[in-house]
């Protein structure tokens, strides 16, 4: 548990980031204080010193990141501040970028585009920044996932279980419930989110464990298996995440 706690930021941080690459919009397009769908993830990275404007709060509004700002993005996210030796002849130990790229190199998120070249200065695509969190694949799950499956398939990509909620009951729950179909039984949990989402009849009222089965009818109605199957399968997922011995 303590090492959950120790970590809970980064791996929050690490499902950010995704969450805001997923949605299509460009890291460098987001402006501090913009009305968007962005606003709470960039506003929770900006607390913990992931996300970082200049002196007026501005996130770079003209421009893409840079696969320099990108790894200094990841450094701070993950907590990375352990440089190592670095050969790329474009990184010079005068660029601000410098050390972040030493950082990076050393923590594995970082590889050059040559032996030689780090390209320091080239915008970073969707799928680039994808593989540069992919380097770091810590264990952890996003809580009362309620998102995409396209959003679903590259957080299992990057080592995450997703946890339902009773959202699963809900009958404006269309996305969850397509998510659920598309990822593997492995890395599907079960929540309540007390005391809040509590599945329908009791939608409303304070949520606790003892709704759980009415997840997992849900779940095995939309994955074409018994509820107990669901309730075992991820019984032994919570298991296998949280380190928990069987009995």
């Amino acid at each position: 548990m303590r090492i959950l706690k120790k970590h809970h930021k980064r791996l929050a941080a690490l499902a950010l980031c995704a969450a805001l690459l997923l949605g299509m919009l460009p890291l460098g397009l987001l402006q501090a204080g913009a009305a968007g769908w962005a606003d709470p993830y960039v506003g929770k990275l900006q607390e913990w010193g992931v996300m970082r404007g200049d002196g007026s709060g501005n996130m770079n509004a003209e421009g893409q990141m840079t696969r320099a700002e990108m790894v200094a993005f990841l450094n701070r996210a993950f907590g990375f501040n352990e440089p190592g030796p670095i050969s790329f002849t474009d990184v010079q130990r005068k660029d601000w970028f410098y050390d972040d790229i030493a950082i990076g190199k050393k923590a594995g998120i970082f590889n050059g585009t040559s032996s030689t070249t780090a390209e320091p200065l080239g915008k970073v695509t969707r799928e680039q920044a994808l593989a540069l969190i992919a380097r770091y694949r810590p264990r952890g799950v996003f809580h009362c996932f309620s998102g995409s499956k396209e959003m679903a398939k590259e957080l299992v990509k990057l080592g995450m279980y997703l946890g339902f909620t009773g959202v699963l009951t809900f009958s404006n729950a269309r996305r969850a419930l397509e998510a659920v179909k598309e990822i593997p039984m492995d890395r599907l949990l079960l929540e309540t989110d007390c005391p809040f989402m509590a599945p329908a009849p009791f939608r409303g009222q304070r949520c606790d464990s003892s709704m759980i089965p009415l997840h997992a009818q849900k779940m095995a109605e939309l994955k074409g298996v018994s509820v107990q199957e669901i309730l075992d399968i991820t019984n032994e997922n919570g298991r296998r995440l949280f380190g928990i011995e069987a009995d």
